[in-house]
């Protein structure tokens, strides 16, 4: 839904929602990379492409965003928020 909603106003806050969320999903993936150590080295070569895929999604998109002080004010925490819910959500279910 967020998507959908965010999607509705244009590129420039489809920008800043994949900002907001890209920056929630990879300083979770970094807690698990930290979390994990070297006592999976299977799991922290999958989670460290996934950073990697995730970064470039990020920094693609902040590059869109840098100009719109509008959509980054008002959606980002919004966003963060949001992403943040579920992600903690997730990890008690």
């Amino acid at each position: 839904m967020l998507g959908l909603f965010t999607g509705l106003f244009g590129r420039a806050s489809i920008a800043a929602t994949t900002v907001a969320v890209e920056r929630v999903v990879l300083a979770h993936l970094r807690e698990q990379l930290r979390v994990l150590g070297e006592s999976d080295a299977e799991a922290v070569a999958a989670i460290s492409q996934i950073v990697a895929d995730e970064q470039e999604h990020h920094d693609r998109s902040a590059a869109q965003a840098a100009g719109d002080r509008f959509w980054n004010a008002i959606l980002v925490p919004v966003v963060a928020f949001s992403t943040e819910s579920v992600i903690w959500l997730g990890m008690r279910l």
